[in-house]
């Protein structure tokens, strides 16, 4: 009698594992009628519909590294025709503390199988995990990038948002600017990693 509760358990725990694979496998194969770009975008084939790349910019108070990664996602929301992006992300400011981030990005315009040379944006925030029921409401700090695939490499500026989400000494602004001033601009080129999980956070610049 042990043996059969025993023998249960393991065909339900196989019966959900061939469930999992045959829903991922769908999903897989969904984004391969609906956005084919994510599969080959920057010139590189990938099995699975994820993006991830870090990239480096001089801001206040010395490097920044930007880690973001995303997939395709559709917000049900936009009127003009165009992909949408979201995942997540950190932001690994001079001084080594590390920001876990949310991104969410796109581009407008008919894509379809291609996205070289294509202009791209994205947002690369803090946000609380239950944003909608948290007391907490400062998302900083809140960059955005806009640019270009070319080839490998999304070659981007930050539109002065590093310099409105830091400080001078690196530290997050308490009260950044609704507009970014894009004169003070400096750019940032995000080239893959393959690494789903975010790298660690360089050590403190001196």
């Amino acid at each position: 009698m042990s043996g059969k509760p025993r023998g249960c358990l393991t065909r339900l725990v196989l019966g959900l594992l061939v469930l999992a694979l045959v829903a991922g496998a769908g999903l897989i194969g969904l984004v391969w009628i609906t956005d084919p770009w994510i599969y080959r975008v920057g010139g590189k084939q990938r099995l699975l519909p994820i993006w991830s790349g870090t990239g480096v910019a001089d801001g206040p108070a010395g490097r920044y590294q930007v880690y973001v990664s995303f997939y395709p996602a559709h917000y049900g929301h936009a009127s003009l025709p165009g992909v949408s992006v979201k995942g997540t992300g950190v932001i690994c400011a001079p001084d080594g503390t590390r920001y876990p981030a949310q991104v969410r990005g796109g581009a407008r315009g008919r894509i379809w199988s291609q996205m070289d040379g294509h202009a791209f944006w994205l947002e690369v925030y803090d946000r609380p995990v239950l944003w909608q029921t948290s007391s907490r409401h400062d998302w900083r700090p809140s960059l955005r990038f806009d640019g270009t695939w070319s080839g490998p490499e999304l070659r981007m500026s930050d539109d002065g948002s590093l310099r409105n989400a830091f400080r001078a000494d690196g530290s997050l602004n308490p009260r950044p600017a609704g507009t970014p001033d894009k004169k003070s601009a400096v750019p940032i080129t995000f080239v893959e990693t393959g690494r789903w999980l975010a790298p660690d956070c360089p050590p403190p610049q001196r």
